[in-house]
Formats: structure tokens, C-alpha cells, sequence
């Protein structure tokens, strides 16, 4: 079976062919987004 969207980033990201779940990725990252970075704080 062929690699999920966000398989194929990592893997590109990463410099591997294939990555699979389990595998522990050093990925280059272009973008980070954070939603609600604080939480529930009153």
C-alpha cells in the first residue's frame, strides 16, 4: 500500500524513501502552527 500525504512529507522532509508509523523522523520543518499555545488559563 502506498505512504499517506503526511507520510510522504516526512519522508521527503527527512531524506528517507518511506517512513511508517512507529519510525522516529528528523524532519526539516518549514512551518510550525500553534493553536491555543496557553491552554485554559483564566
Amino acid at each position: 500500500m502506498g505512504m499517506t500525504i503526511s507520510e510522504k512529507i516526512l519522508a521527503s522532509h527527512s531524506g528517507n524513501k518511506k517512513v511508517e508509523p512507529g519510525d522516529i523522523v528528523n524532519a526539516r520543518i518549514d512551518r510550525v502552527m500553534v493553536h491555543e499555545m496557553l491552554g485554559n488559563q483564566p
